[in-house]
């Protein structure tokens, strides 16, 4: 297979690790480079597991499209669905339809950009949240305190 073996540069340095390939293709493949990889390998080393940060919410992705059908009040970021009661994001004063601009002051475009950043941040963590309620222009910014994922 394709995946979990090193990728090598031609002095035989590993440089990645492979996560996939595409059937019916040759010599296309997809890799995780080594520099994202290290962290995870020394967690899960020491720990025997991976720990983020959890929120606990359901959500969505915005898009211009999703904006402008909806009448939004931002073309990006990332809608609440749904929040799990007794989560970082409850106990934060989140509510379903809120709207995720920004977390532990880096922007939050998409569902890509919160996974990124709850990844980096381990339970425990103290975090702003920046969101938008509702037709509000203006954003709202709580603290929270990021939770375990539960099993």
């Amino acid at each position: 297979g394709n995946s979990g073996g090193p990728l090598l540069d031609v002095l035989g340095r590993v440089v990645g690790i492979n996560s996939a390939g595409i059937q019916g293709t040759e010599n296309l493949g997809f890799a995780i480079s080594i520099d994202g990889a290290q962290n995870i390998i020394k967690e899960l080393v020491a720990n025997g597991r991976i720990e983020r940060g959890f929120l606990g919410i359901a959500s969505g992705t915005i898009t211009r499209s999703i904006a402008r059908r909806f009448d939004l009040p931002v073309e990006t970021g990332v809608f609440v669905l749904q929040v799990t009661p007794g989560s970082s994001a409850e106990e934060g004063g989140l509510l379903p339809g809120d709207i995720i601009t920004g977390l532990g002051g880096d922007r939050i475009d998409d569902q890509g950009d919160l996974t990124r950043v709850l990844a980096g941040n381990k339970p425990g963590a103290q975090v702003e949240i920046t969101y938008i309620r509702e037709k509000e222009t203006d954003p709202r910014i709580s603290t929270i305190v990021l939770g375990k994922r539960p099993r």
